[in-house]
């Protein structure tokens, strides 16, 4: 019988930590709605970003790992970090946005970014990202 791939909890309701959380989640998801993405689309950067830092804007590399526009200093803001993504993708079609912005689900949006753009590692990842996306429409709060 096949493992079933873990993914990196949520952390606890009513915390510190989950109000930060929650609010990059909103803001990442928003801003991409605003920006003309797909409810699909919008979660799939969602999933990405939560697999890459754990919505963590700060870390080195920024939300995406790759969105820093800059060497050194402090990061662009969550807004910004996004507005880098999403250039990135658009200025790429190579990179699959075709097939991001034709996914019939979130888990399938979510994947195929990770596939073409984040390029992960760990070849688990792929499906991690597309059960972070899943676990957004099931259990998220989102806008």
């Amino acid at each position: 019988m096949p493992t079933k791939l873990a993914i990196r909890p949520w952390p606890r309701p009513l915390t510190p930590e989950w109000s930060k959380f929650s609010a990059t989640a909103e803001s990442i998801y928003l801003d991409f709605l605003t920006r003309g993405a797909s409810k699909n689309v919008a979660l799939a950067f969602l999933a990405n970003a939560e697999l890459v830092s754990g919505l963590n804007a700060d870390q080195p590399g920024g939300l995406y790992g790759k969105t820093s526009p800059i060497e050194e200093g402090p990061l662009p803001d969550i807004a910004e970090q996004n507005a880098v993504a999403w250039e990135q993708l658009e200025e790429s079609r190579e990179l699959g946005l075709r097939h991001v912005l034709t996914a019939t689900s979130a888990g399938e949006a979510a994947r195929t970014l990770a596939q073409y753009w984040i390029r992960p590692s760990d070849h688990d990842d792929l499906e991690r990202v597309a059960m972070m996306a899943d676990r957004w429409i099931k259990q998220g709060n989102l806008g």
